[in-house]
């Protein structure tokens, strides 16, 4: 069974798609706040129906806090941003250090919804574009 692209994007129209593609989130898509528990709250505030866990959320920060604080991290990302801060060029270029995610010194915590787009399959269903 194929499924018209126009179909599968419901009521969208032509602004509300520009909207959402433009780069700039919306106010209700946004939250910001100076503790990890507040911004967990904001987030189950903006989207109650997916709340998120403080406990689970906390954790992943911490541990990403404690990673980023030991040199020989296993961590991924952030052993390119270490690696790609050695080439002195982008030593140059950055402006921020990389810093632990809960360090009051460095601004506010910041909460972005995404509307995630793929250009995968959708688990088996055929889709035509041709609308």
């Amino acid at each position: 069974m194929k499924y018209p692209a126009a179909e599968l994007m419901g009521s969208l129209n032509a602004t509300s798609l520009s909207a959402r593609w433009s780069g700039t989130p919306t106010s209700k898509e946004t939250y910001s706040t100076r503790t990890l528990h507040e911004l967990v709250a904001g987030m189950n505030a903006i989207e109650p129906s997916t709340p998120l866990d403080y406990g689970r959320v906390e954790r992943d920060v911490v541990a990403r806090d404690r990673a980023g604080a030991h040199p020989c991290s296993k961590d991924l990302q952030l052993m390119a941003v270490r690696n790609a801060r050695r080439y002195w060029p982008d030593r140059l270029g950055r402006v921020a250090r990389p810093h632990r995610l809960l360090d009051p010194a460095h601004g506010p915590l910041i909460a972005v919804r995404l509307h995630l787009l793929t250009r995968k399959t959708l688990g088996g269903l055929e889709t035509t574009l041709d609308c």
